[in-house]
């Protein structure tokens, strides 16, 4: 596209005259962003043929038309664009309006962003609830997972089991990137640590329970030892005193028994 300059060289005219041209819409051309005017060569021929290459009509066009004789007391000429709106008008109005179409725009733009705004919230909200909806499942699922994980254990530990997995199993010590194979099994050993830690406290608890039986079965033992002692003890002092008592029931009938010899002797011997 040619400047201003350009096409007035091409055209035989003065820049002025060219710019005269155009605010009287005797030929097309664009106005850039930044206010200067381009012109295509099919305009500048188009507008050659319709009017002409001589210099008398050029000219001719370079003045103002003159319109029909007006009363007598008004007899001199106006432009003929005084018939319509001035230039400088139409340039306000362009002007004018531009910045409503621009205001406008602008408010559509607005609408629109905060349509999209709108609905982008609303999505964004519709995937929390799913996402939420989604890691409640999986959590359920994992703990279904490791309540499967100890059927075989006595129904006494999984009573203490099953609430550890129900606290344990979380968003947070079961995190959603690992894979489903990874999570089961994160809960399988979770499961596992804390069976055999209740097995082997159990154990223990077995164990000392079954040496706090030892202990008193050995102080049974050992009342029971001592008591037999004391009663033999007593059984064997109660046989003595018992034999005692025998013999010396039996010397003292010995000893009735001599004197009764005694003394049928004297007797006998009187």
């Amino acid at each position: 596209m040619l400047r201003l300059s350009e096409a007035a060289a091409r055209l035989s005219v003065s820049p002025a005259t060219l710019r005269s041209y155009c605010d009287r819409g005797l030929i097309q051309y664009r106005e850039m962003p930044n206010g200067e005017r381009r012109f295509e060569l099919e305009w500048l021929d188009l507008f050659r043929e319709s009017n002409g290459n001589n210099s008398r009509r050029t000219r001719q066009l370079d003045q103002p038309e003159i319109e029909d004789p007006e009363p007598a007391e008004r007899t001199r000429t106006r432009p003929k664009w005084k018939e319509r709106v001035p230039p400088w008008e139409r340039k306000a109005l362009a002007a004018e309006s531009q910045i409503k179409i621009e205001r406008a725009r602008q408010e559509v733009d607005r609408l629109r962003a905060d349509e999209e705004a709108r609905q982008l919230e609303a999505e964004r909200a519709a995937e929390i609830r799913e996402a939420g909806r989604r890691e409640e499942a999986r959590i359920v699922a994992l703990k279904q997972a490791g309540r499967a994980a100890i059927p075989w254990y006595p129904s006494d530990l999984q009573r203490h089991i099953l609430p550890e997995i129900d606290e344990w199993v979380t968003s947070r010590n079961v995190p959603s990137y690992l894979s489903p194979v990874e999570q089961r099994n994160l809960v399988t050993a979770f499961v596992l640590e804390k069976s055999s830690a209740l097995i082997a406290e159990r154990r223990r608890q077995t164990e000392r329970e079954a040496a706090e039986r030892a202990k008193q079965d050995k102080a049974t033992a050992e009342r029971d030892r001592i008591e037999r002692e004391r009663n033999a003890k007593a059984e064997a002092a109660q046989f003595q005193r018992s034999t005692e008592d025998r013999q010396l029931e039996e010397m003292e009938a010995a000893y009735e028994s001599r004197r009764a010899w005694i003394g049928l002797a004297r007797v006998l011997k009187r």
